[in-house]
């Protein structure tokens, strides 16, 4: 597993405020009401947007080749298998939730797939390289990038733990495979997974911040909605 320092590693002081601002803006969006959630949010994207096209990576650093995918397959077999274990156990259980009630309502997944792919960029793209630069020891940034992830969904305490330990996972495969697409896939399966097989109530349906604060038990059982339980994006933590 490749575990050198990133070419930019020579501008310290650069990625601290990179990163610093970076975070800073995720961890006010989380907890911002409506609409400023939103405002704070777009600056976010905006932030780590342009930070991420000045960096100089190709391609194939920033984890979107086929071969390296190609790679990784192993593990999504193995994310596959698990999260159809965890929902079989769910479904005996009597907590599995695909739909709810009469509506025939349908989760979004679509929505969810591609905010794991923000979250993944965020963390594998952002996070890590800067943090990298900045600690120049590759398993303390991965430590550090791990626990900022998973202080971002606070006040949760299933998706604190959750992304702490996905977190270390996460970036552990990255680097040994350098595909973002594998790590936002399972990423989404576990996720979703752990939507509809735990209560909603438990989870206070995926959300964070603000949001989590502000749950009421719903009369149907829901999976997040379009950018709940996400890392720095502007519907996280909503509160209705």
């Amino acid at each position: 597993m490749d575990t050198n320092l990133p070419a930019r590693s020579s501008f310290p002081t650069r990625a601290l405020i990179e990163a610093a601002l970076g975070y800073a803006l995720i961890v006010v969006t989380v907890w911002s009401p409506m609409p400023m959630r939103n405002y704070i949010g777009s600056i976010a994207a905006l932030w780590i947007s342009v930070a991420l096209l000045l960096d100089g990576r190709s391609q194939e650093e920033r984890g979107f080749s086929a071969h390296a995918f190609w790679r990784g397959r192993w593990a999504l077999a193995i994310a596959l298998s698990l999260a159809v274990i965890v929902m079989s156990a769910a479904a005996a259980a009597g907590t599995l939730h695909l739909r709810e009630g009469s509506t025939g309502y349908k989760p979004p997944m679509v929505g969810y797939l591609v905010w794991s792919l923000v979250q993944q960029v965020i963390l594998q793209l952002f996070l890590v390289p800067r943090l990298m630069a900045l600690l120049r020891n590759f398993w303390a940034s991965v430590l550090a990038a791990s626990i900022l992830f998973s202080a971002a969904h606070l006040p949760n305490p299933l998706l604190t733990l959750a992304t702490l330990i996905w977190g270390i996972g996460a970036c552990w495969l990255f680097w040994r495979y350098k595909s973002v697409l594998v790590v936002a896939l399972i990423h989404f399966m576990l996720g979703a997974c752990l939507a509809i097989s735990v209560p909603a109530p438990v989870h206070r349906n995926m959300r964070v911040g603000l949001g989590y604060l502000h749950y009421r038990a719903p009369a149907r059982a829901q999976l997040p909605s379009r950018g709940e339980a996400v890392f720095a994006l502007p519907a996280h933590g909503a509160s209705r």
